[in-house]
Order: structure tokens, then C-alpha cells, then sequence
């Protein structure tokens, strides 16, 4: 992405939040607000604007190491642009003040005017597919589906009389969050637990809790396609389906909701999720009754508002659809054109100062631990693991080391490296790469067991409990033994990437002989 920008800004580990806020002052300052915008549709300028006071262009490039010429440079970019989107991924939420980033960046769009009209927009990249579309349809500690709380008595009236059961079944309280069930199991206030297509003991944080905890559970059920770590300390584990093997849909970071299809059988004893759950509810006592899961969408857009109007007939086809719907199958490609999700209609600009990370380099632990995905695996490789092709282009684990500490380290490519933080250590392989500067290090979390996480700690944002993966300290130590490189020849980074504007897809629809793939297929995986 870095080498595809007109502008790449690098800044140091924790301080997002920083530039963006300067970039928000700047827009004021240089009249670039979009004052009309404001005026009309947003609450707290005034309040916002004088807690922009500390956030100067001096202050930011001081903290974040970011050159003041190319902070003022993105936001003349961003101030002059006709319309404005922002994405961001676990790099900026993954901290001690993670959400507090977020929230900047979404008062740099209110101050330019970049909602409601396309092109514009906040997008959080989600790390694995359909994570929206298991928030949207209730997979969160606080909410029903369609994002209704379950704190409110009216919410849990209405589920509970559509569902049949009484109110005081359904719990007026927010539930633990994954955070907080792995920390109950390790001190032993959560006895038992139910994963689901969940990778835990190798993707959560701090992994020596995270198994010490999953030791100390009187039951633990995993449901997943394959035997994962996770798996290897379950009581008993159900075996799932994969998405060719079941029908379904999935969401997107866009609302868009799109159906999938099954093409192949499921292997074996495996099912798909909603069939184990719903044979498991009923051998407990509560018989659902589905047969498909279009059966469970509609009695989810009958209740929740938000999904009023969905169904599988108006997906048929490859159609898609947005949220919130309305009962006539109308859809929102586009948000808050007229109003905000608020009481009266209008946004609200969040003022937010300034907080140092929880954890920081010292005179022992000197440097920054980056890490996060490569473009060859996907998390804990359980998947992209199991293809040799894929494997053979980043066989090794190994860490990025910056040229310039390198050459004060006297570390080359393949020279075996031991990184060490606060909670443990790992022997590797180094790379030297200008991916990296100064004293920043990254790993890949895909390879090695227990992995990663057993340098990371249990320090979190105290908002939202997500842990600071990102916000490590450790040391490096030069061990005295060498290696082949741990990136082979082949491998796409030895290259020099070829530009292109995209896969030219529209070419194929123009073709006379271009057919479009059937709604429904005895072999749809053949098209």
C-alpha cells in the first residue's frame, strides 16, 4: 500500500491519534472546514476546536517523527480534496488508546464535510471475512442483531416476545467480551466456554495466559473446520463446515450484504454452524426448527429493524443488498445523507487529548515490535498453511529489521536474531528491509508456535478491551550462528512489481460471447 501512495507518512508506534487531531486544527486554520456542513449537521464545534489547542503541526511532528512539511503536504491533499474516505485497519485500533484514533479520524471527516456523499466516509478493514456480519447479526457482548442494545427494556421485550420466551430470560446486563472471557478463565471466574470458528490460543494476546486459562476451564467446546491449536484444548470439538460446504451470506466493511452457495457436500461428520447450534438447542430443550438459514434471516428481519425487508429471494441472483433496508426491499447504499444515528440527527465532534501508550521502549527494552499479516498467509495459517504453493513464498518466520539498525548491529539477512519482550522471547531470523526505520522491528503473526503472542501483553484499550498487539518493547539479541535469508529468491518482495490500474473486468462484460454466471447451477463452481 506504502509504495502505491502519493503521500506515506511513517509515523512512531502509538501516535495516530496525534496527526490526525493536527490535521483537524489545520483544516480550521487554513479554512478548510466545511463550516456550512458543520453549522448544519454537527454538535460540540466550539467545544472541539479549543481541544485542538495542543495539537499544533510542532507538537505532531515532534511526537510522531512525522517531517512537519509532509504532515501540512496530506493535509493540503486532504483539505483541497473534492471528497474524502478514510480505511483503516488493526494498525491504528490495536493500541492502548486504539479508539481514541478512530475517533480522530472520524473528526477529520466531520470537519471536512466527508459524510453522507460519495466518496466519502469512515471504513474500519476488517481482519477476517463476514467479522461485520457477525456484528451485525448479534455477535457482540452488547447488542441484539441489527445493533440493538440489550441494555434498553424495550429492545428485550420485543426480542423476547418474538422469540416466545419470557423477559426475564433475556438479560438486561452487556455480556464479557473476548477480552475479558479469556482473562475470567485464567483467574477462574468463567468455568467453561464455546469457541467458534476462533483461533485463540494462537491469535490472542499473551498466550501464556491465554493457555493457562483454557487449562483451567472445567469444559470447553471448539467448533471449527479444522483441528486448530485452539482445538487441542477442548473437551470436545464439533467439526464445521467451510463456506463452499453451506449456504449463507456475508457482509462487508460497506453494509453489503451478498449470499454464498453451497457447491460441494460437507466432508464426513462436519455440518454447517447453524445446523450444529441448532441440533445442539435441541437436544437442550429448545427446538428452533430451521431447516435452512434462510429461515433464520427472515425471523431476524422481522425483528430487528435495521434488517427489515431482507431475504434470500431479493439475494438471488448475485443481487446485494445494503443496510438498514426497508420493508419494500429498498436499500442505503450511502449513510447519513439527511441525518446522523443520534437523537436529533447530527453528529457530534469528540474532543480527545492527547495519552501516552501504556507500553514504550526503555534503556533495556530500546525498540518498537511491529507486526501484523502478510500478503502470502491469513492469521494462523490453518487455511493458506495447507497449500504448499502458498507456504513456499514465506516459508520462515522471521523479523524486518530497518538497514540503518542493521548496520549498528552488524545484522544481515539470515543472521539469527533472539527478540525478547517483557512477557518472553523468540529466536528468529532477521531480514533487512526499508519496510522498517530506526529502532521499529515487525514480525508476521502467521508462523511459529505459540507464535508472536507470546511476546505481546495483556495491556488494552480500557475502552473497547482490545489488546495492544501493536504497543510491544522488546530487545534484540545478535546470536552467534547464520542462516540462509528466510525470504526465498522467489518470493515477490525479490522483484520489482509490475504497475497496473486493476483487473480490466469490464472488458469480459463487453465480449459478445460473454455470459453471465446463472442465479442457481448444478455445478456453479465450473463457471
Amino acid at each position: 500500500m506504502a509504495e502505491r501512495a502519493d503521500i506515506h507518512l511513517r509515523p512512531n508506534a502509538s501516535t495516530d491519534m496525534v496527526w490526525a487531531s493536527a490535521l483537524s486544527r489545520y483544516m480550521f486554520e487554513h479554512g478548510y472546514a466545511d463550516t456550512e456542513f458543520l453549522n448544519a449537521r454537527v454538535n460540540q464545534i466550539e467545544e472541539y476546536k479549543q481541544s485542538l489547542e495542543p495539537f499544533t503541526m510542532d507538537f505532531a511532528a515532534q511526537v510522531t517523527g512525522i517531517a512537519k512539511e509532509k504532515l501540512i503536504e496530506a493535509a493540503e491533499l486532504i483539505g483541497q480534496a473534492k471528497s474524502v474516505c478514510l480505511l483503516w485497519a488493526m494498525g491504528i485500533t490495536q493500541h492502548s488508546h486504539g479508539s481514541d484514533t478512530s475517533t480522530a479520524l472520524s473528526n477529520l471527516l466531520l470537519v471536512t464535510g466527508n459524510y453522507g456523499r460519495p466518496g466519502t466516509g469512515g471504513y474500519p478493514m476488517r481482519g477476517h471475512n463476514n467479522v461485520q456480519g457477525a456484528s451485525d447479526f448479534g455477535c457482540l457482548k452488547n447488542m441484539y442483531p441489527g445493533y440493538e442494545k440489550v441494555t434498553e427494556e424495550k429492545n428485550r421485550d420485543k426480542w423476547a416476545k418474538a422469540w416466545g420466551v419470557p423477559k426475564e430470560k433475556l438479560s438486561l446486563e452487556k455480556g464479557n467480551d473476548n477480552f475479558t472471557m479469556v482473562k475470567g478463565a485464567d483467574e477462574g471466574s468463567v468455568k467453561a466456554m464455546f469457541i467458534i470458528g476462533e483461533e485463540t490460543a494462537f491469535s490472542d494476546a499473551d498466550s501464556r495466559n491465554v493457555h493457562s486459562g483454557f487449562e483451567s476451564l472445567d469444559f470447553m467446546v471448539v467448533q471449527d473446520i479444522f483441528m486448530s491449536r485452539t482445538a487441542e484444548f477442548a473437551d470436545v470439538v464439533l467439526p464445521a463446515s467451510p463456506s463452499v460446504e453451506k449456504d449463507g451470506t456475508f457482509t462487508n466493511t460497506e453494509r453489503r450484504i451478498q449470499r454464498f452457495y453451497q457447491v460441494l457436500p460437507p466432508l464426513g461428520d462436519s455440518r454447517p454452524d447453524w445446523q450444529i447450534l441448532t441440533d445442539l438447542a435441541k437436544r437442550m430443550g429448545y427446538d428452533w426448527g430451521y431447516t435452512h438459514p434462510s429461515q433464520i434471516m427472515d425471523e431476524v428481519a422481522g425483528i430487528a429493524t435495521m434488517f427489515q425487508g431482507i431475504s434470500y429471494e431479493r439475494l438471488e441472483g448475485w443481487q446485494s443488498l445494503f443496510w438498514p433496508m426497508q420493508t419494500d426491499g429498498s436499500t442505503t447504499p450511502l449513510l447519513y445523507t439527511e441525518r446522523f444515528h443520534t437523537d436529533d440527527g447530527k453528529a457530534v465532534l469528540f474532543p480527545l487529548e492527547w495519552k501516552q501508550p501504556a507500553e514504550a521502549a526503555d534503556s533495556e527494552y530500546d525498540i518498537m515490535l511491529d507486526n501484523g499479516r502478510m500478503l502470502e498467509q491469513f492469521q494462523g495459517t490453518n487455511q493458506t498453511g495447507r497449500g504448499p504453493r502458498i507456504w513456499s513464498q514465506a516459508p520462515n518466520w522471521f523479523v524486518e529489521v530497518s538497514p540503518e539498525l542493521a548496520a549498528e548491529r552488524g545484522i544481515e539477512d539470515g543472521t539469527w536474531v533472539r527478540v525478547t519482550s517483557r512477557r518472553g522471547s523468540v529466536e528468529v531470523r532477521a531480514t533487512v528491509t526499508d519496510r522498517v526505520a530506526g529502532k521499529t522491528l515487525f514480525m508476521p503473526i502467521h508462523q511459529g508456535k505459540p507464535g508472536l503472542n507470546l511476546l505481546t501483553g495483556e495491556h488494552h484499550d480500557p475502552d473497547v478491551n482490545t489488546p495492544a498487539y501493536k504497543e510491544t518493547a522488546v530487545k534484540l539479541e545478535v546470536l552467534p550462528k547464520k542462516g540462509e535469508p528466510p525470504l526465498p529468491s522467489n518470493n515477490f518482495r525479490n522483484a520489482t512489481r509490475t504497475p497496473n490500474d486493476g483487473v480490466p473486468v469490464e472488458v469480459k462484460w463487453y465480449r459478445d460471447d460473454y455470459v453471465a454466471p446463472p442465479a442457481r447451477a448444478t455445478h456453479p463452481e465450473r463457471f
